[in-house]
């Protein structure tokens, strides 16, 4: 399960997982920073080790788009930051890895959040989003990240 720990998440009870757990030398609550996505792990009965994704990345604002590439078995998270970048999340080798996108294409800041796609025939990652300047502008990723500005919605 993937989540967003708001602003205002709340750390008592009984807004902790394992309950019954708590007792446990090993326990501990969600005590990571505000405004982040985190994941919790299923083993079947309930939700336990809950991990930051992107903890030193500044925080997300908006809702996050997931995609997922059936070929390969991987999934993508794609959120906006709160200085506007959109950042790629994926899942590798028992770790979270984050790309900061808007930087590697040398796109402009967004002020919506992403709509995302794979490309069955080609592989390619797609996200679409509103810049800062008033365009619509789209990421791909076809072995590098890219940009192309889509213009104005009068265009």
């Amino acid at each position: 399960m993937i989540y967003q720990a708001g602003e205002t998440w709340p750390l008592g009870e009984p807004f902790v997982f394992r309950w019954h757990a708590r007792r446990d030398p090993d326990y501990r609550k969600y005590e990571g920073g505000r405004n982040r996505l985190v994941q919790a792990w299923h083993n079947g009965k309930r939700y336990h080790e809950i991990q930051t994704i992107g903890e030193t990345l500044p925080s997300v604002v908006g809702n996050l788009s997931l995609i997922r590439d059936t070929q390969h078995n991987q999934h993508y998270l794609a959120y906006r930051n709160s200085d506007g970048h959109l950042l790629e999340a994926t899942f590798q080798q028992g770790s979270w890895k984050v790309t900061n996108v808007t930087e590697l294409a040398w796109a402009p800041p967004a002020t919506s959040d992403p709509a995302g796609m794979i490309s069955k025939l080609t592989g390619s990652r797609y996200y679409v989003y509103h810049g800062q300047d008033g365009h619509l502008h789209e990421l791909y990723f076809d072995g590098s990240w890219n940009h192309h500005d889509l213009g104005t919605r009068s265009d």
